[in-house]
């Protein structure tokens, strides 16, 4: 059997399981001495291996702490591999990790943490005297954890040290294997459609149920990705940390920002995803050499040409095909200058993108797509890689259902649906029917090929004095 057939076997395997943890298990196996984790200019890269070494160890740590089902563990940590490692071990354990946003004003931590009932916060020295503010303030917190804390003058523990306290017998096969799929593995803080922060209750099932999805349109196989979007948000956790966890690979993670170019170039991610604004930086940065270059200027005319005819569903003539092909070549330093020339799926969300910087990108040779999902659903619709229409976020996931009010608001429903809010029965009411359909708060069209189109947000539309429906225009 070839080493690629291996590959996507495991990988099936691994997506057909219940939850994360069985998932991460299967995957750490597969190549145990290849990379896993690195920061990005760092020279020490974690193997599958020394993972998976350090979420058992880490795991009876905390579960020597008293950490157990359902306990929350706030997580204040850069995109850096012990943010994996610590989620990991938490999961492991039937625990719920959840992120803190750096930004945050001490007054709002305060309150996250209050609210979740979080009983460790895990940080570095980098963010030490934060997370000093708020567990002074926090009276349920029991325990902080410092990773880089060699010079600790405080009650924190350092946590090498918890990696290595877990007690004599501790059962850890028995304990990651008691994650059920309803648990929950991740609170993710959001305003939602309407009112103040909520706390989604995300569970393995959603999770899962996200990577099979997204495993229908784009390989399973293990991929090269870069880390650097904050956690706190679910779009780094899922494409990044979860899909590392499910797929395996090699996740780099870049723990300041101003590294980002850089750190794509020398990784040559074979995934990427970002927000609209990092595209149009990368967008910026790919003119800066096409300008420079007058036949890059030609070739990128003519890429032009091919996008609006494939977009419009126009045949090029043989002689126009094959200057599109030699466009496509001549493109090919843009492609490597940005690092991104082996990417496989290359994608954009969170906000909608302008068609303008979609159409470069595609011109360049860079088939860069809209996804679509919410903290609520997780990943509901994307643009399938070969199969890309610009300006929608493309088909419904396999896995998902969706359906259009009478008002206009997008509706989901299926397996990606999150638990509800964490202490808000009322509010989960509002959000999820009692059919089961998710409220987006979205309002979108579906055209006759199935592909949807956001057209904005609910609680923006107004009707005029003829009863039409009206939708700002940004």
């Amino acid at each position: 059997m070839s080493s690629s057939v291996q590959t996507s076997r495991a990988s099936a395997d691994a997506l057909s399981q219940p939850t994360l943890c069985a998932a991460f298990q299967l995957v750490a196996q597969r190549d145990p001495d290849g990379v896993a984790l690195e920061t990005f200019g760092a020279s020490e890269p974690v193997t599958w291996r020394r993972f998976a070494e350090r979420v058992r160890g880490l795991t009876g740590g905390l579960h020597a702490l008293g950490v157990g089902h359902d306990d929350t563990v706030a997580i204040l940590l850069r995109n850096r591999p012990v943010f994996n490692v610590v989620d990991t071990a938490a999961l492991h354990l039937g625990a719920v990790p959840f992120s803190l946003y750096a930004t945050e004003p001490v007054e709002q931590m305060v309150a996250l943490v209050a609210d979740s009932r979080a009983q460790v916060i895990v940080t570095e020295a980098h963010f030490l005297d934060k997370v000093r503010a708020v567990a002074t303030r926090s009276p349920g917190v029991r325990h902080v954890i410092v990773e880089d804390s060699a010079e600790l003058d405080g009650p924190e523990l350092a946590l090498a040290a918890v990696e290595q306290a877990a007690p004599d017998g501790f059962d850890f096969e028995n304990t990651w294997r008691g994650v059920q799929e309803e648990m929950i593995a991740t609170l993710v803080y959001t305003s939602g459609t309407t009112g103040a922060p909520k706390a989604v209750q995300i569970s393995h099932r959603a999770i899962m149920n996200s990577l099979r999805g997204v495993d229908h349109h784009v390989s399973a196989d293990p991929h090269r990705g870069v880390s650097f979007l904050p956690a706190a948000h679910i779009t780094d956790r899922f494409i990044c940390h979860y899909s590392t966890l499910g797929l395996g690979g090699r996740l780099v993670c870049v723990p300041d920002p101003d590294d980002l170019w850089e750190a794509i170039a020398t990784t040559r991610p074979t995934r990427f995803f970002g927000v609209p604004r990092t595209c149009e930086k990368l967008a910026g940065r790919a003119r800066s050499l096409i300008d420079a270059d007058s036949a890059l200027g030609e070739a990128l005319a003519v890429g032009y040409e091919r996008v609006r005819a494939e977009q419009t569903g126009r045949e090029l003539s043989p002689e126009r095909a094959a200057a599109a092909g030699a466009a496509h070549a001549a493109l090919a330093p843009v492609r490597e200058h940005l690092g991104l020339d082996q990417v496989q799926w290359f994608a954009v969300a969170a906000a909608p993108t302008a068609y303008e910087v979609l159409e470069f990108h595609h011109a360049v040779g860079l088939n860069l797509a809209e996804l679509w999902g919410m903290s609520e659903f997780m990943m509901a619709t994307m643009n399938p890689p070969d199969r890309i229409k610009l300006g929608t976020v493309g088909i419904p996931l396999p896995t998902v259902q969706v359906d259009i009010a009478g008002d206009g608001e997008l509706l989901l429903r299926g397996g990606h649906a999150c638990s509800g809010y964490r202490n808000d029965p009322e509010r989960t009411a509002q959000m999820r029917d009692g059919d089961g359909w998710v409220h987006s708060g979205d309002l979108a069209g579906i055209d006759g090929d199935g592909y949807l189109k956001i057209i904005g947000r609910k609680k923006e539309q107004m009707i005029n004095s003829s009863g039409k429906n009206l939708v700002p225009v940004k």
